[in-house]
């Protein structure tokens, strides 16, 4: 694990997807460098590409089964590592003279969990409800990285939803994962019925349907009133969730159109809401009208906004755009 296994098993993973898919798979992994001996490898044979999944489908399982424990000591590590990144820098930059040789060159903080989970991803290319293992017998996996993924890390976030999205593949997959994230990362079993819209809800503040719809009906409500003042948290970005804080009342005053900053990330982080959104609503009937029967989401005002959304983000940067593949709305047609 420490010496980029995770890495290099992901990445190669990805890169045997692109051929034989047209949009990614993994929003925070799909621009990692390739190592120069995987730059230079053959294609994986057809007749060899289902036995090579199969091995890192045991790999996986036995990894999770026999050193859950080294991931939790691994994940705090880097945790560690990352608060000590972020204080050092806070305190270069408030110094008088900051000294910007040690932050120039300074290589990125490890993050092999979220690697961990773009490397799960791969269950998208094995057969149907190979992943319904994670749901029966592996649940507790999935709720440590639910409880132990932090708002303000966008990197796991996006990493986490990419795994969701794995693993949603099949009709009872996908059932088990709108369960999952209607009860905010609760207990699943599988067998268990869909929540509708007169259910119990109980929603995680990170990890839940009611903060995905609540995160894209944020930075589409803006686009439709222009000009209707928004207080300041409303304009952060999807990973600081800012959109959820509830705004101070104050009298409305008349301002010029602003202009929603649209970062890199927040395209990456949208596009993996989409893509489980897009994953769950393709492979199962159930969770479709459980969806769209959910009073909660407005998913009939998302599907205008969202291609407005999408007109925005074309017209203030197509390369965010080509980043956004149109196949992640697929859910707006299904739903």
């Amino acid at each position: 694990m420490q010496g980029d296994a995770f890495t290099y098993l992901a990445t190669a993973l990805i890169q045997f997807h692109k051929r034989t898919h047209t949009s990614p798979v993994s929003s925070f992994a799909q621009f990692v460098q390739l190592v120069p001996e995987q730059q230079q490898k053959e294609p994986l044979a057809e007749e060899f590409q289902l036995p090579v999944l199969n091995m890192c489908d045991v790999l996986v399982r036995s990894l999770l089964t026999y050193a859950s424990s080294e991931l939790r000591k691994i994940k705090q590590r880097q945790e560690d590592l990352l608060a000590s990144v972020r204080t050092d820098r806070s305190r270069v930059f408030r110094s008088v003279a900051p000294p910007s040789s040690e932050i120039e060159g300074q290589p990125a903080p490890r993050n092999d969990i979220a690697m961990l989970y773009s490397l799960i991803v791969l269950y998208a290319s094995l057969p149907s409800e190979r992943a319904l293992q994670f749901w029966g017998k592996l649940p507790s996996f999935l709720q440590w990285a639910v409880w132990s993924t932090q708002v303000r890390d966008v990197d796991m976030t996006m990493a986490l939803y990419d795994m969701l999205s794995g693993l949603a593949k099949s009709q009872q997959c996908s059932e088990l994962a709108y369960n999952f994230l209607a009860r905010g990362g609760g207990e699943v079993t599988p067998g268990s019925s869909l929540l509708n819209s007169t259910g119990s809800y109980n929603p995680s503040p990170s990890i839940s349907w009611s903060t995905i719809f609540a995160l894209l009906k944020s930075r589409t409500s803006p686009a439709l009133n222009p000009r209707t003042n928004q207080p300041p948290s409303l304009a952060a970005s999807f990973g600081g969730f800012g959109s959820l804080a509830t705004p101070q009342p104050h009298p409305p005053t008349q301002q010029p159109p602003q202009h929603i900053p649209i970062g890199p990330k927040d395209v990456l982080l949208a596009q993996s809401f989409l893509r489980l959104l897009s994953t769950v609503a393709t492979s199962s009937v159930a969770v479709r009208l459980a969806i769209s029967s959910n009073t909660q989401f407005h998913t009939s005002q998302l599907r205008c906004r969202s291609f407005l959304w999408v007109y925005l983000l074309n017209s203030r940067g197509p390369s965010l755009m080509r980043s956004l593949p149109f196949a992640s709305l697929e859910w707006v047609l299904r739903v």
